[in-house]
């Protein structure tokens, strides 16, 4: 996910996680209060989400 698409989604709140986003594991994240996490962050390493990839 492209810088942008991260701030319109978790900033600006305009749009949803595609099928392929969730797909690749962007989800929002029960355990970071809300937060949008995915691939790559520290805080997608922490998470307990059922059905998360690690």
């Amino acid at each position: 996910m492209k810088q942008e698409r991260y701030n319109d989604l978790m900033w600006r709140g305009i749009g949803e996680l595609t099928q392929d986003e969730i797909a690749e594991g962007w989800h929002w994240c029960r355990d970071w209060d809300g937060l949008l996490v995915g691939p790559g962050m520290f805080e997608t390493c922490a998470c307990q989400c059922e059905g998360v990839r690690k």
